[in-house]
């Protein structure tokens, strides 16, 4: 997708709606995550976010039982978000952002996603102390990333 090789992908989505007729385990998940997922990432990259939303949507509260690390979990979840933002879909932007954020707060990331989502809303003020939080949180992050860890301080 990221390539535009849009027959490799056609491909790969035929070979898994194939995969998705087979009985058992590989099947089932092949129907509920694994096709519906390479469908949403191919309609992202054609800039359909519309259907990437629809596709995501119901793959979510289940991607976890098709395994992978949390990164890559993580990344259905910020192609949603930014599907939504895309779309105009700003009230869903703002809620994905909102959970992205209240789950890790101390995300520089998250706050600034945060803040998009807010400022799509038209709320300006909001967004700005969004950016004040990721700003502070980038902060101390590079401060623990450059300080001693506490047993080699000296003092």
């Amino acid at each position: 997708v990221g390539a535009g090789e849009w027959a490799r992908v056609d491909s790969t989505i035929a070979s898994l709606e194939q995969g998705a007729q087979e009985s058992g385990t590989n099947g089932r998940m092949s129907r509920e995550v694994g096709l519906p997922l390479a469908r949403a990432i191919a309609a992202f990259g054609r800039q359909d976010y519309a259907a990437t939303i629809e596709l995501l949507t119901p793959v979510r509260p289940h991607a976890h039982r098709f395994g992978g690390s949390h990164a890559q979990r993580d990344l259905l979840h910020v192609t949603l978000l930014e599907a939504a933002l895309r779309a105009g879909r700003n009230t869903l932007a703002r809620a994905l952002a909102a959970e992205r954020t209240e789950l890790k707060r101390t995300s520089p990331f998250n706050w600034r996603v945060t803040a998009r989502a807010l400022k799509a809303q038209g709320l300006d003020d909001e967004a700005r102390q969004a950016i004040a939080n990721a700003d502070m949180k980038a902060a101390v992050q590079r401060a623990q990333h450059l300080s001693p860890p506490r047993e080699l301080a000296v003092g």
